[in-house]
């Protein structure tokens, strides 16, 4: 088997391995992006935040922080699946308050 090399690889095939990368472990994201330039590149452009796929991404309970920073980086780049979650999230937050407010009201 010859050599490969990643650098002849075009940004449309980068982009989607990094985000497969990303989405399942937070942390082989930052190593691919510190190990190949190329990758580096990608994970720098608003486009990568912006189209990543969020919909199987792992959310693991040592790696909260830096999921919480990626999907940010997505929802201030404008990603619709990670401005969808985000107001997913406060509308179940806000929906579960005001149950909460209201049997409290009843009880009293």
């Amino acid at each position: 088997m010859s050599n490969f090399n990643l650098a002849s690889v075009p940004p449309s095939i980068l982009h989607k391995i990094l985000s497969k990368v990303a989405t399942s472990h937070i942390r082989d994201f930052g190593s691919a992006r510190i190990a190949f330039s190329g990758f580096n590149q990608i994970g720098r452009e608003d486009y990568f935040y912006r189209s990543a796929d969020l919909i199987h991404f792992n959310d693991w309970i040592d790696e909260v922080n830096a999921v919480r920073k990626f999907r940010l980086l997505c929802y201030q780049d404008g990603n619709l699946e990670a401005i969808y979650m985000r107001v997913h999230s406060i509308c179940c937050s806000t929906t579960k308050l005001l149950i909460t407010l209201k049997v409290g009201q009843n009880r009293v």
